[in-house]
């Protein structure tokens, strides 16, 4: 298992520098931390309360089963997470300065999954 992963995180190196050197990675990078916030927890909530007024017959039962589901992947994610402990580029690659703080200290599986 660890021969693999070790292979999959040189392909993965190779694509990040390659991303990196395009020439609109920082405009990318303020546009994709923009859209990575639409995955925070918040507006899991703001949306599933929006739904339940949007859809007074099948609205709170989609919201209920919903939060179900995030009751179950939260831990799991957590879990996978600490387990799995697979470092983050820019704990990886000494040239490589982050555009902002990762919310934790591993990269692997993201929040956003």
């Amino acid at each position: 298992m660890a021969i693999l992963l070790d292979k999959i995180t040189r392909y993965d190196i190779v694509a990040f520098k390659w991303c990196l050197s395009r020439k609109h990675a920082e405009q990318v990078a303020k546009v994709s931390r923009w859209i990575s916030r639409l995955g925070d927890g918040v507006y899991y909530l703001i949306f599933g309360l929006f739904l339940i007024w949007l859809e007074p017959v099948h609205g709170k039962e989609f919201f209920l089963c919903a939060l179900a589901g995030f009751a179950f992947e939260l831990p799991s994610y957590l879990i996978l997470k600490n387990s799995v402990k697979r470092q983050r580029p820019n704990d990886l690659l000494q040239e490589f300065v982050a555009y902002l703080v990762p919310s934790d200290k591993f990269s692997f599986p993201s929040g956003h999954t």
